[in-house]
């Protein structure tokens, strides 16, 4: 009677072990559906900062284009103005 006992106790801790153990290697859905979640937001996270980054580089672009303009005028004007200092010397 004893030894029945013992290996009633003893499959109950089997039975304890594999569910725990099947716990452990294959997560529930809802873990599945979390981390696809967590996924999820963090590539929109990443697009935000991307479509951030390039607005950034856009205007940066623009200001680029309105310097280098400023600056081919600055030389237009000073070749100008040299040419004609040229002229009344000669």
């Amino acid at each position: 009677m004893q030894q029945g006992v013992c290996q009633g106790w003893l499959c109950l801790k089997l039975n304890y072990c594999k569910i725990f153990l099947h716990k452990i290697i294959t997560p529930c859905r809802s873990a599945y559906v979390e981390d696809i979640e967590n996924m999820t937001r963090k590539i929109e996270r990443q697009r935000e900062e991307l479509r951030s980054l390039a607005q950034n580089v856009r205007q940066s672009q623009k200001d680029i284009n309105q310097l280098e303009g400023k600056l081919h005028r600055a030389y237009a004007e000073l070749d100008s103005t040299l040419f004609q200092a040229r002229a009344e010397i000669n």
